[in-house]
């Protein structure tokens, strides 16, 4: 079962035994756990102040200093990107698109998150339950992965090429930084400093070989690999 830790002691977040399985994907800095369980569907969880909160069906990706929980709500009609208010179920607007999640939430609740039209992936922010596109850089398809709290928003999108390049969204601005010398690359997560990680990697001559993923670090226009610290 996941477990919460508070000084040095642990406390299974759910019993043993009970659940399939659980997961935890996030902890905001109050210690509050978002993350899902296995029954015969998944179950969105909170686990906050010594309670665990069950939010009906989906997965809860994230949690803000707030605490509001971000993810995917599990419909008949689909994946919905949706955010929880306590216990409150909120199913984020996806103009145009069948299917979304909502991948990360900042202090001043601004969401950011994905969406698919059953052709294309389009990277989205939510403010007030208003959803914005954040465009692409000229394959058609883009997602959003996080959101700092100065609203910086990383994400990768398909170039006309084919292959990926990560951006950064910031004042209404898209600003693809390259691949780093790789084939392809993509941003994941980013923190209040504005420091982001990710990863790069080269397209193999045989496609039935997997690609050899390279961890980096992307900060003030500087980009590290990881395995060269």
């Amino acid at each position: 079962a996941a477990t919460f830790w508070k000084d040095g002691a642990g406390w299974p977040v759910f019993p043993l035994g009970l659940f399939c399985y659980t997961e935890a994907f996030d902890v905001n800095d109050h210690g509050h756990v978002a993350g899902r369980i296995g029954l015969e569907v998944h179950t969105p969880y909170v686990y906050a102040q010594w309670l665990q909160y069950l939010l009906g069906h989906g997965t809860a990706l994230a949690i803000n200093n707030n605490g509001i929980a971000v993810g995917v709500s599990e419909t008949d009609q689909g994946n919905r990107p949706c955010m929880w208010t306590d216990i409150f179920l909120n199913v984020l607007p996806i103009p145009g698109c069948d299917t979304g999640e909502a991948r990360a939430i900042n202090d001043s609740n601004v969401i950011v998150g994905n969406c698919g039209d059953g052709t294309d992936t389009h990277a989205l922010y939510w403010i007030d339950g208003t959803a914005t596109d954040l465009g692409h850089l000229g394959g058609g398809e883009a997602r959003a992965f996080s959101i700092n709290n100065s609203g910086q928003i990383v994400a990768a999108s398909r170039r006309l090429a084919g292959d990926y390049e990560p951006f950064v969204y910031s004042n209404d601005r898209m600003m693809g930084v390259g691949t780093f010398g790789f084939d392809a690359s993509t941003f994941w997560a980013i923190n209040n400093p504005g420091q982001i990680i990710g990863y790069a990697w080269d397209i193999p001559d045989d496609p039935s070989r997997l690609p050899d993923y390279q961890a980096l670090m992307y900060d003030d226009g500087h980009v590290a690999i990881l395995m060269d610290l």
